[in-house]
């Protein structure tokens, strides 16, 4: 978290997405949840997961 000429900014970054699951990319295949690997691909479960982990970051700093 940081500011920003008065504005405050979340950022989360993700070095091992392999910790997080994905829906298979994969159109033909059956659809199930897989391991995230680093690909376009899962480009939106990088924006759900980061978008979940600010939230929560926020959500527990505003409760103290």
């Amino acid at each position: 978290m940081y500011d920003k000429t008065s504005v405050l900014r979340v950022g989360t970054t993700i070095n091992n997405p392999n910790a997080f699951k994905a829906r298979n990319p994969n159109k033909s295949a059956k659809k199930k949840w897989v391991q995230m690997g680093k690909a376009i691909s899962n480009l939106y479960r990088y924006a759900e997961v980061g978008k979940a982990y600010n939230l929560g970051y926020l959500n527990s700093n505003i409760s103290r």
